[in-house]
Formats: structure tokens, sequence, C-alpha cells
């Protein structure tokens, strides 16, 4: 199961509050920071957003306050770079190739 009993399901909305220079000076540690959140479940998918004006995360975490305490280690929010919004889902209708979401 993709969400752990007693987990929340989260919409993490990154929006660039810097150039893209700045942005890019960092974009290799945002991603890797990224691959690290995958690679243990809190990141389900993420991405830029179109136009890339800054990303989206899906991410798994017991309560708003774990999600907010691990994104405070991407290098993005650590430099300011980002605003972020978060917007927790209950996930009740699904397509039938993730009813084990």
């Amino acid at each position: 199961m993709l969400i752990p009993e007693g987990h929340h399901l989260f919409i993490i909305d990154l929006t660039y509050v810097a150039g893209a220079e700045k942005i890019d000076l960092h974009r290799t540690a945002h991603m890797a920071f990224v691959a690290t959140c995958l690679a243990d479940g809190f990141i389900l998918l993420s991405g830029p957003k179109v136009p890339r004006d800054g990303g989206v995360i899906v991410a798994v975490a017991r309560d708003l306050a774990a999600a907010q305490a691990r994104m405070a280690e991407d290098p993005f929010v650590i430099h300011g770079l980002v605003a972020v919004t978060y917007t927790e889902v209950d996930p009740g209708t699904r397509h039938p190739t993730l009813r084990d979401l």
C-alpha cells in the first residue's frame, strides 16, 4: 500500500520566487533531495509545472507538520527559492489501477 495506515496524502505546490539563475544553481541538489524522498516513499511523484514556474509533489506523511518538516530539507526551500503550499487530499475516488493507493 502506497499510503501506510495513519498517513495522509499531500499535494505540495512549489512556486518559484527567485530567478532562473538561482533556481538552476540549486536544481541538482533539489533533484538529489527528490531522489532520496522517492526512495524512502515520502514522494510518490513529482514534476515541473507547465508553464515552468515551479513544481508539484505528491507526497505521503503522518501529518502536515511531518510533510512541512521534510520539505524544510529541500534545497529550494532552504535557500528561499520557492513558496510552498500544502493541500491534504483524501483519495476516496480513484481509478481501479490505483486501488492500492
